[in-house]
């Protein structure tokens, strides 16, 4: 399973992408892939998972299926990674 994290790093880590980061994704094992929006990639991965506000996650399967996106303060939690996680193996 990927995490994505969209944010604009020029305006600093949003606080709540750092306490979902190291608050429940790194104990399950799982690595945050930290995206600008500002950047070229950023902004085309933006796009093709259609981000729309900010700070939003994106779980995605291995096979590059998206299985659940978060917006703003609605973070997910250990157990809705742990569904996915799971289902996805």
């Amino acid at each position: 399973m990927r995490i994505l994290a969209f944010w604009v790093a020029k305006e600093g880590m949003p606080s709540q992408i750092s306490s979902f980061e190291f608050g429940v994704a790194s104990p399950l094992g799982l690595r945050v892939e930290h995206i600008d929006v500002k950047s070229y990639d950023g902004e085309r991965l933006a796009n093709q998972y259609g981000v729309n506000s900010l700070p939003t996650i994106v779980a995605l399967a291995n096979s590059g299926l998206v299985l659940q996106t978060w917006h703003g303060y609605d973070m997910p939690t250990r157990d809705h990674l742990k569904y996915y996680i799971d289902r996805n193996q």
